[in-house]
């Protein structure tokens, strides 16, 4: 997914589901803990990037 596509599926969502806006933005957090934890064991040299961890 790139950001473009990800960017105008979020305006999409919120536009849909304006009720339902805390339950999306909590959902994003939980994806951003996600990506911090695969950049955090990449930096610490725990392992290699993984590239369908990046997809």
């Amino acid at each position: 997914m790139n950001t473009n596509y990800y960017q105008n599926w979020t305006i999409e969502i919120a536009q849909n589901f304006k009720n339902e806006l805390p339950i999306l933005g909590l959902g994003l957090c939980e994806e951003s803990g996600e990506v911090a934890r695969i950049l955090k064991r990449y930096c610490r040299n725990d392992r290699k990037l993984d590239k369908s961890e990046i997809e």
